[in-house]
């Protein structure tokens, strides 16, 4: 049987990026039997505010006007 997803984040933590750069962003999934993987490509990238921040699927993160903006990785129910 597969393990059940428990836990989502997104690396890194923080970042810091001008207008104009990109940085790509990493999910990690957390499953029930204790392993991890990079799940980056099948989640859904989410941006508090798209402009201050796009990203394309895989997690690219594109900076595209000042301010602050949160993201979030969203797979099914959970969110990191």
């Amino acid at each position: 049987t597969e393990a059940a997803l428990t836990q989502l984040s997104v690396q890194p933590g923080a970042v810091d990026i001008a207008v104009g750069q990109q940085v790509q962003l990493q999910a990690i999934a957390q499953f029930g039997d204790g392993r991890s993987a990079d799940a980056s490509g099948q989640v859904r990238w989410i941006t508090s505010d798209g402009s201050v921040a796009t990203l394309a699927a895989g997690g690219l993160l594109d900076g595209v006007g000042e301010g602050q903006t949160q993201i979030t990785a969203q797979y099914e129910a959970i969110q990191s």
